[in-house]
């Protein structure tokens, strides 16, 4: 039998698109979104466990590779974001990793930083990102749904701004969500014909920033009751923005003019970037507003991400387990 664990927004997304495949394949699998539920799967050793990635909680996620381990030998762990990888399976209170049976590997880039880290190769995969694969070959179909219509001027940009749940760590990370809003707001003040379309984080309260905005014309923010998910809402959007949110990656597949706006980040905040948006990093207010303002080409599909044959890479290592 085949558990997929997903405990985050990221890695659900991964394992649908995993799961499409899986069910053409009449592949029998059984999805969990919580902790309590997976620690109440009765295992068996020829079970085979696939799990996402908790956000920023190292500690949990030691005890769920144990817990696992302790059951089965057949642990995988497909990563979603390039966040602080490693970190995910380093103790340092023992100085030691706790590791899968295989770790899946967004790209090349991604598992070098675990060889870095002094993980053997052996058990590093790269298989690419599901959710990507999806988003690339969904590219074209595009709708526009009419309640996001209804907010936005006939001649209007739509801009979208993806925001990261940071928080009460901004000292640790050098900015968060405000920081990154409050820009946004003062480049955009004098330009006219855009629409602002904030996405909060789910771990994000959205009053926050409903605060921040209620008083600018053309700004709204994007909460559950809109109906559309964050990849539609990528897809529709001219222009795309955020900090270092996966879905910056989403709207580069999308061809999508992006930028990713990082404010002094210090070396922990370093570490949430990656190359591909180290690529598109904003230079200050001056450089949003000539963003906001550009007809910019739309950007070259990233090359390093696999688009085609993630979900059978994947498939085939856990069949071979």
């Amino acid at each position: 039998m085949l558990y997929i664990f997903g405990p985050t927004a990221g890695a659900r997304s991964q394992h649908d698109a995993l799961g499409i495949f899986l069910t053409k394949q009449e592949c029998k699998y059984e999805q969990i979104y919580e902790y309590k539920d997976l620690f109440n799967v009765n295992l068996s050793v020829d079970d085979c466990v696939l799990c996402g990635i908790p956000v920023d909680d190292y500690e949990r996620n030691f005890q769920v590779v144990q817990f696992l381990k302790d059951r089965t030998p057949n642990v995988f762990f497909l990563m979603d974001h390039w966040h602080n990888s490693p970190k995910n399976f380093y103790d340092p209170r023992s100085d030691s990793y706790h590791l899968p049976k295989k770790i899946f590997c967004i790209d090349q880039h991604m598992k070098q930083s675990f060889i870095d880290f002094g993980i053997d190769e052996k058990i590093l995969e790269v298989s690419g990102h599901p959710a990507l694969e999806k988003t690339h070959s969904d590219r074209k179909e595009l709708d526009i749904p009419q309640k996001l219509r209804g907010h936005v001027g006939s001649d209007h940009q739509i801009i979208t701004l993806f925001l990261d749940p940071i928080g009460d760590r901004r000292n640790s990370i050098g900015y968060n969500e405000i920081d990154v809003v409050n820009l946004l707001l003062a480049a955009s003040e004098k330009i006219e014909k855009i629409s602002i379309a904030i996405k909060p984080h789910p771990r994000t309260e959205s009053s926050v920033i409903k605060e921040l905005t209620k008083n600018c014309k053309d700004v709204f923010v994007v909460e559950e009751d809109f109906q559309i998910d964050s990849f539609d809402l990528a897809r529709i959007s001219d222009k795309v923005l955020g900090m270092t949110s996966i879905m910056l990656i989403h709207a580069l597949v999308l061809q999508k003019p992006t930028l990713s706006i990082q404010i002094n980040p210090t070396d922990a905040g370093k570490r949430r970037s990656n190359p591909y948006l180290d690529k598109i990093l904003c230079q200050g207010i001056d450089h949003i507003e000539e963003f906001l303002k550009g007809d910019f080409n739309k950007n070259e599909v990233i090359p390093s991400c696999i688009f085609e044959g993630s979900w059978d890479r994947i498939y085939q290592s856990l069949r071979s387990k």
